[in-house]
């Protein structure tokens, strides 16, 4: 299998504004910055050579400040198929439950909402006037391929390579891409996946999956989802 979902000159622009809004994502006190700074048009600083984009880089199930000098000092080299913490929601890994979390992360929420949506939508501001991606070409449903897309990007702008190559054994793009979309949309994880795309389809467009779940009152199909939606309220709260 290859990427196949962005093109050259798209999956190009998309890095080229994550790796400016990644920082921004990162820097808890915007007035004062990183520290050390971190230029915004290089990426040799980012890595496992600065705190704040190391610690999101650092594979689920490893202490980072046990590692962090080995992933620095390339004594410890990462493979695609170890999957960054930054995919799980408030890097909280459960290796005893490790869907839990799973693809849920706030800097991959940003990321998607940063190229589908609009830049602005990650500050959820409301003035923004300019159709994002998804708008400008009817996407109203998150698909396994996106979330993968994303996920790839923004590991790749939270690295330290200068340019992007799917092949290049530094960041191992298409094993990441590969191994996280493989899994996902494997049958036998088919329930967690679709709990998964429904999270993120009320998260991302919550209008357009309120329109298209809009059936003629007291119908069949209106009590189907209406029962659909109880088992998936209390799924949720059971997670």
């Amino acid at each position: 299998m290859q990427i196949q979902t962005g093109t050259a000159s798209t999956r190009g622009d998309d890095i080229k504004t994550l790796k400016v809004a990644v920082l921004d994502w990162l820097t808890p006190n915007k007035s004062q910055g990183l520290v050390p700074h971190i230029p915004r048009t290089q990426m040799t600083c980012h890595g496992f050579k600065h705190e704040a984009t190391g610690k999101p880089l650092c594979p689920a199930g490893l202490d980072y400040q046990t590692v962090k000098d080995a992933l620095r000092n390339h004594q410890l080299v990462v493979k695609g198929d170890q999957w960054p913490i930054f995919l799980y929601r408030h890097y909280s890994y459960n290796p005893d439950a490790p869907w839990d979390g799973l693809l849920k992360g706030q800097l991959l929420l940003n990321g998607m909402r940063h190229v589908f949506c609009s830049p602005s939508s990650v500050a959820q501001d409301v003035k923004a006037t300019k159709a994002g991606n998804a708008q400008l070409h009817g996407m109203t449903l998150v698909t396994p391929a996106s979330l993968c897309y994303v996920a790839m990007l923004v590991r790749f702008v939270l690295s330290s390579a200068s340019s992007f190559n799917r092949a290049d054994v530094q960041t191992d793009s298409e094993l990441f891409y590969n191994s996280l979309y493989i899994f996902i949309v494997d049958p036998a994880e088919r329930e967690n996946l679709n709990h998964l795309i429904v999270w993120w389809n009320r998260t991302l467009f919550p209008h357009a999956v309120t329109s298209m779940c809009a059936p003629s009152e007291n119908c069949a199909l209106a009590r189907l989802l209406q029962a659909h939606a109880s088992r998936l309220q209390s799924t949720e709260q059971d997670r």
